[in-house]
């Protein structure tokens, strides 16, 4: 029995067939930045489901390799494929008497072909690459493209890496499936280099994402190894602006929109947080210690001194201003957006129901900046350590100490009462009551509060 990988659709872009195999499954579309993260494992693609091939057998050919030439520009041409020609064979006879070509073109992929009114093409890169992923069961042949063009994926791959942007030397290329819109994703291998995925849509259009950034997802690319992305990681650490740094490990760790991250363990024990473009230029390195929040942080170096000695200045630099707090819990949230920005830390405090936002200078000369999560969402910043629900319940606690009785439901910060006296803040309680509370600033001190049925317009309540 003989298997034949039958696609369905044609697009064409660099005069490369981009077809959609009819039950292929489909695979979200990777992209630096989207909230899935965006790459899968390339164990988990699928490739076209094989169909019996409706060949017959048949004896050599009689006709002359002028005739099968020009009858297999006929069946490309009839199937809407640009193929500058520079090879073809004719391959046998199907069931319905036609005759089944196959086509070598100067440019990417080759095909097979058949004749007749609606000729069938199948694309000899994906039909190669599905064989490799998954082999004829005993008993059954395949057939495949056996032209030498059509046997070199590298050459086949190459036109699409080029659309890419991609400039290393292809050594190898993959055919990976179909994508959640309807596209194909390809792997690119490249010689001495870090390799990519590429994702090509119906229009031709040809986007990249390293394989760098694929492993950091749990994905696998086929043909770049770790050594070559070593190499590539060295490389992009380089140039005026860069640490000193001879790596010793290395690993891809996530993108966004605008660029990608890796991470390296330098020789001596530091390591560093390091930002390319996408184009893989660098930008900034980050020092561990200061890296926690990014993309997950460093996971290579050992940070466990570092991170003791950071907490210690950070309390440190709560006591400096006064601040009275016995730790209990201690999550770093992020860091202003801004150069030499300070970092935002939470503290839980055995001294007050609500934990602490502070702002915290990682040098010495910056203004530290405290306040509590109550405080923080009118900043838009969520605590981790302290939730919604341990908000709700302090405030319900000094309402309650106030003469109040409300079972706090929602609640919103409409400003800063004098300088260190607390906030105005607006309740919702679980009866659908509500009210408008002068919260101290230690939060278990009475809150007088005021009624939104007796407030004058100009103060009323929203929530």
């Amino acid at each position: 029995m003989s298997l034949l990988v039958k696609l369905s659709g044609v697009g064409l872009a660099l005069g490369i067939l981009l077809a959609g195999a009819a039950s292929a499954t489909t695979m979200a579309a990777p992209g630096p930045g989207s909230a899935e993260a965006s790459a899968r494992s390339a164990d988990q693609n699928r490739y076209p489901a094989r169909t019996q091939d409706r060949r017959r057998e048949s004896g050599p050919s009689s006709r002359t390799a002028v005739q099968i030439e020009q009858s297999t520009r006929e069946a490309l041409t009839g199937a809407g494929v640009t193929c500058e020609l520079t090879g073809s064979a004719e391959i046998g006879e199907t069931e319905g008497g036609e005759f089944l070509y196959e086509a070598a073109c100067a440019q990417g992929t080759g095909y097979l072909v058949t004749s007749g009114d609606a000729p069938e093409v199948f694309d000899c890169l994906q039909l190669a690459s599905a064989l490799e992923r998954h082999p004829p069961a005993e008993g059954e042949t395949a057939t495949q493209c056996t032209l030498p063009a059509n046997t070199d994926r590298a050459a086949m791959i190459a036109p699409l890496a080029r659309a890419a942007s991609i400039s290393c030397r292809v050594d190898n290329g993959l055919h990976l499936g179909i994508t959640g819109g309807g596209g194909n994703r390809y792997e690119v291998g490249c010689a001495g280099s870090d390799g990519f995925w590429i994702d090509v849509d119906a229009t031709g259009a040809a986007s990249k994402i390293s394989c760098l950034t694929v492993t950091a997802d749990d994905g696998e690319c086929l043909y770049t190894t770790a050594e070559e992305q070593m190499a590539t990681i060295r490389e992009r650490l380089a140039g005026p602006n860069a640490p000193a740094c001879t790596v010793e490990q290395g690993r891809g760790a996530g993108a966004t929109s605008a660029g990608e991250y890796f991470e390296v363990k330098c020789a001596g024990g530091a390591g560093y947080m390091v930002r390319t473009s996408l184009a893989g230029e660098f930008q900034q390195a980050y020092p561990c210690e200061q890296a926690l929040s990014i993309v997950g942080g460093c996971k290579l170096t050992d940070l466990s001194g570092v991170l003791a000695d950071a907490s210690e200045r950070r309390r440190s630099q709560l006591n400096s201003i006064g601040v009275s707090c016995t730790f209990t819990a201690e999550v770093k949230i992020g860091q202003e957006r801004v150069e030499n920005g300070r970092e935002v830390v939470e503290f839980s405090c055995a001294e007050t129901p609500i934990g602490l936002i502070a702002y915290l200078p990682l040098q010495d000369d910056g203004v530290v900046t405290v306040r509590d999560c109550l405080s923080a969402t009118a900043r838009g910043i969520t605590c981790r350590a302290t939730s919604p629900d341990m908000i709700r319940e302090a405030l319900s606690a000094s309402l309650r100490t106030g003469g109040t009785e409300c079972t706090v439901a929602e609640f919103r910060v409409m400003g800063r009462l004098d300088e260190g006296a607390g906030d105005s803040v607006e309740v919702k309680c679980s009866d659908g009551s509500g009210y408008l509370a002068d919260v101290p600033a230690d939060r278990r001190a009475p809150s007088p509060a005021r009624s939104c049925d007796a407030l004058p317009a100009s103060e009323a309540c929203t929530i």
